[in-house]
């Protein structure tokens, strides 16, 4: 009999409890659309200020559009972003670096062209030195050929003369 009683003062409270559950005022409240408004969480990136909403349960529908990101994507976006100058900076060391290497060596190699090139002008100076001195050599040879000729024609014309006038 203790049974029968208990439950049927089970069976009546769950009758209740839900009718006492329910709102006392319905005052068209089903016409107005439920929006969830996340709290936003201001967070900074590296130079970059963002503004993170947090969904409090999986598959929760947003109500701005945007990307969704998981925890442990976040928390690499975040440590990646914060790295980001010192990334930048070892990057532009590292290509001062090779362009530094790169323009030394070019100095060099034209240090070496200029110092064959003026090797080259001496040479080709010197060649033109030699080469206007045999001119000058040939020159001086004609002019003694020239009057060792006229010497030799004055000389024949002279013996032509005189074995004329004999």
């Amino acid at each position: 009999m203790f049974m029968r009683i208990m439950s049927a003062i089970l069976s009546l409270s769950l009758l209740i409890n839900p009718v006492y559950a329910q709102e006392s005022e319905t005052d068209n409240t089903f016409e107005i659309p439920m929006v969830w408004e996340p709290g936003e969480l201001k967070t900074s990136l590296g130079d970059y200020e963002l503004t993170v909403h947090i969904l409090p349960v999986r598959d929760m529908p947003t109500p701005h559009a945007g990307y969704l990101i998981l925890k442990t994507d976040w928390r690499e976006i975040k440590r990646r972003l914060d790295r980001w100058a010192q990334e930048v900076e070892r990057i532009r060391t590292e290509e001062r670096t090779v362009c530094s290497g790169l323009l030394a060596d070019k100095d060099r190699a034209c240090q070496d062209l200029n110092r064959d090139l003026r090797n080259t002008i001496d040479t080709q100076n010197e060649k033109i030195v030699l080469l206007n001195t045999n001119i000058g050599d040939l020159r001086d040879d004609i002019f003694w050929w020239k009057i060792g000729a006229g010497a030799t024609a004055v000389l024949a014309l002279s013996f032509g003369i005189f074995a004329i006038s004999k």
